[in-house]
């Protein structure tokens, strides 16, 4: 049969069924069958087609008619299995496209699945033998079919081996076959070991399916357990050097996780306090998430982001011999720097979040009378007043929408509230003439707040010398 008359006959088979499925009159049996027919149809079509040929292959109207087989027959069907196992060694032209479909049709009851696996692998390499490019198709394919632990461990050494050959564009298929079938620690570690080692070129290519790969209920664990093992043997060796902007973004999405929150917040700590904390790496990738307007990976790790700027600022309460002031500085530059990438909504958090924060650790150095412990909630209170101070003085509008909550702040009897540094982020906010600042009236009750806090300090300091004398 010639191509034209090939494609002819596909389309006259698929319109005639298609008519034939659309009676609602006709039987259960008599619907598979005419989605055999299709099917059938496909493959005869693909069986005859030429092979200098295969980029003129409808692609569009085939898919169309396998998604009609499936959704007439139902997933996992034995039938339509059988038939395909059958005809994927004898269809070299269009053969990706039966790919697509296998791991709808591979059965999945549990008495069988030894037997079911065995045969399916079996096909496969008689297929790739007759055909090495087909490589990536079948890794993709088996990617998410459902298979023998054995099966599994064969699929894992295929996709490991398959690693150090592949172009770029091949790698997200083989990498989420590699980490779908991890089955035990050692092959977990492996996978690590080479995947780190990868170089892309866009790391969109993989951090999305290393990141899912955390999700799965079959292997997840085990997954997350090796890379956070992996991360801690790195600190505690001292190989600082050794960390990856993948390492971060693993981070970032483990922070959200309770079973490995408290090792990483551990993990960060030390970091900090060595000052190895691997600032470059983080800033790197936080200029390449938000190096393009919106996508998905940026959305998925914003929140743990934001999350982590406050835990770093909060450093210095947390380690005992204090925070490194190069590591503070560097803390305050990536707030910063975040602030200036995430959207306005994101930013009113921040700072709403920020201010939160001054608060409470101003609380928190009136109830603490020990020497030791007012020294660092000091020096967390001084950072938290830094940063925000630097947002107003430089983008006064970012701060100027929570105006009302600092001026109602100096209001307060609630001495905690840090009058000087309040007026100090309130002075940055003077209106200029643009109309949209701190008026007049509000600058006089600023200089008479100043004025106020200033004498009750002088008495303060007037009463402890007459109690010292």
């Amino acid at each position: 049969m010639k191509a034209d008359e090939a494609l002819g006959a596909l389309n006259e088979t698929l319109n005639d069924q298609e008519k034939n499925l659309k009676l609602t009159s006709i039987s259960h049996v008599v619907r598979r069958d005419c989605a055999l027919l299709i099917f059938q149809a496909i493959i005869d079509f693909l069986k005859c087609w030429p092979k200098q040929r295969q980029q003129d292959i409808p692609r569009t109207t085939i898919r169309q008619g396998l998604e009609t087989v499936l959704s007439e027959l139902g997933p996992h069907d034995d039938q339509l299995y059988t038939i395909l196992l059958d005809c994927l060694p004898i269809t070299p032209n269009g053969r990706d496209l039966l790919f697509d479909i296998l791991p709808y049709c591979v059965p999945i009851e549990d008495s069988k699945r030894n037997e079911t696996t065995n045969k399916l692998l079996g096909v496969l390499r008689e297929v790739l033998l007759q055909d090495a490019s087909s490589l990536v198709p079948i890794i993709g394919a088996l990617s998410s079919t459902i298979l023998s632990q054995d099966g599994r461990q064969e699929v894992w050494k295929l996709a490991f081996l398959s690693l150090e050959a592949l172009e770029d564009s091949d790698y997200p298929p083989v990498i989420q076959t590699l980490l779908r079938n991890v089955t035990n620690n050692t092959e977990a570690v492996q996978a690590w070991d080479v995947l780190r080692q990868l170089n892309t070129g866009d790391e969109n290519l993989i951090v999305p399916l290393i990141l899912n790969s955390f999700q799965s209920r079959d292997n997840g664990r085990i997954l997350a357990e090796t890379y956070v093992k992996l991360l801690l043997n790195m600190v505690k060796s001292g190989e600082r050097e050794k960390f990856l902007g993948l390492d971060v973004l693993v981070v970032l999405e483990l922070l959200e996780q309770e079973n490995f929150k408290s090792k990483l917040e551990s993990l960060i700590d030390t970091l900090v306090k060595q000052k190895r904390f691997p600032f470059d790496k983080l800033l790197e990738q936080v200029e390449i998430l938000y190096a393009r307007e919106r996508s998905v990976l940026q959305e998925r790790l914003q929140s743990s982001l934001l999350k982590l700027s406050l835990f770093l600022l909060l450093s210095p309460i947390r380690i005992n011999s204090g925070t490194p002031s190069i590591m503070m500085s560097q803390i305050h530059e990536f707030i910063l720097i975040l602030y200036y990438r995430i959207d306005r909504i994101r930013q009113e958090e921040l700072i709403r979040s920020l201010l939160h924060l001054g608060d409470e650790v101003s609380m928190v150095k009136l109830c603490h009378k020990q020497k030791y412990r007012t020294h660092h909630l000091d020096a967390t209170f001084q950072s938290v007043h830094i940063v925000i101070t630097s947002l107003a003085a430089n983008n006064p509008a970012s701060v100027l929408r929570f105006k009302s909550m600092l001026l109602q702040r100096l209001t307060s009897n609630n001495k905690s509230s840090g009058y000087e540094q309040i007026i100090s982020i309130l002075v940055n906010l003077v209106d200029r003439g643009t109309g949209d600042g701190i008026d007049s009236t509000e600058v006089m009750v600023l200089l008479q707040k100043l004025l106020f806090c200033s004498s009750g300090q002088q008495r303060d300091r007037l009463s402890q010398q007459k109690k010292s004398r």
